[in-house]
C-alpha cells in the first residue's frame, strides 16, 4: 500500500504496533520446560541400579564329626566328639546385584554369586613298622559356592554404607583319598546351608565402589555312617561351617 497520500494515518498506525516494542513489552511468551529436580537426582544416585562385582578373599571351614555305637545290652553305648578340624585358602568369584535406596538413608537389594575356592583340609597317616610301611592321604575341599542373598544396608554418608546379608547358599565339596596298599578315590557331595554376613562398601565414583564383608555359612549336617555291624550299630554325622572375608570392585551399570 502507497502511504505517501495518508503518511499522518500510516505513522499514527505504525506508531501504535511499535508502542509495545518500544516500552519493552514482550511479542511473544515462550514457556521453558519444568525442570524435575527429583527425578533427575534419584537417575543419578549411584546406590540404586544393577551392579557387577569381582571378588578376591580368604576363607576357612571347620567340620565337627560326632559318633555314637548303641548295642543291644541297656545302658551300654559309645558317645565320641571328635575335636573340631579344617583347612584355610584362597575365595575368587563373580556376583550381580540389584540395590533400591529408600528414603535418605536406607537401601534394599539382592545379589546372586558364585565363587571357586580353594579351602583344603589335608590329612595324613604315616605307619612304619620295618620292614613295612603304611602311608594314607586325605584332601576335603571345598570346591566352589553359589549363594542367593538379600541385603539391608543404610548409608553413613553420601559415599559409604552399612550393610547385613541374609540367604541361601549351596556348595560342591570334593574328597580324594590315597594309600600305598592302593586304596584310592574320590567323591564329592552338595550342602545347603543359611549365610549371614555385613560388610561396608565406599564410593570411588559414581559408577565405582569397592566392598568389604565377612560372611559364614553353616551348612547341613552330613551322615556320614549309619550301618549295623551286629550286635552294634554305629552312627557318624559330620557338621560344616565355612567362613569367608571378601573385597570386591563393584562396577555399576
Amino acid at each position: 500500500m502507497n502511504c505517501l497520500p495518508i503518511a499522518p494515518i500510516c505513522l499514527a498506525a505504525l506508531s501504535a504496533l511499535a508502542a509495545p516494542v518500544l516500552a519493552g513489552g514482550p511479542i511473544d511468551t515462550v514457556t521453558e520446560a519444568p525442570t524435575i529436580a527429583t527425578d533427575a537426582r534419584a537417575a543419578a544416585d549411584p546406590w540404586s541400579g544393577v551392579w557387577g562385582s569381582l571378588t578376591l578373599g580368604t576363607g576357612r571351614s571347620t567340620y565337627d564329626i560326632s559318633a555314637s555305637a548303641t548295642t543291644p545290652i541297656p545302658g551300654l553305648g559309645l558317645a565320641l566328639d571328635l575335636p573340631d578340624f579344617g583347612g584355610k585358602g584362597g575365595v575368587a568369584g563373580v556376583e550381580l546385584g540389584y540395590n533400591h535406596r529408600i528414603g535418605e538413608r536406607l537401601g534394599l537389594g539382592v545379589e546372586i554369586g558364585y565363587s571357586r575356592s580353594r579351602i583344603d583340609t589335608d590329612a595324613s597317616l604315616n605307619l612304619g613298622i620295618p620292614p613295612a610301611s603304611f602311608d594314607f592321604d586325605y584332601r576335603y575341599r571345598v570346591s566352589s559356592t553359589a549363594s542367593v542373598l538379600g541385603r539391608l544396608g543404610y548409608l553413613v554418608n553420601d559415599n559409604t554404607m552399612l550393610f547385613a546379608l541374609a540367604g541361601m547358599s549351596r556348595a560342591q565339596f570334593d574328597g580324594t583319598y590315597s594309600s600305598s596298599i592302593g586304596f584310592n578315590g574320590s567323591y564329592g557331595i552338595a550342602l545347603n546351608g543359611m549365610t549371614l554376613g555385613a560388610g561396608i562398601e565406599t564410593m570411588m565414583s559414581d559408577k565405582l565402589s569397592i566392598r568389604l564383608d565377612y560372611r559364614v555359612t553353616q551348612f547341613e549336617d552330613v551322615n556320614l555312617i549309619d550301618a549295623v555291624i551286629p550286635p552294634v550299630g554305629i552312627k557318624a554325622d559330620l557338621e560344616t561351617n565355612v567362613q569367608t572375608v571378601n573385597t570386591a570392585v563393584v562396577l555399576r551399570f
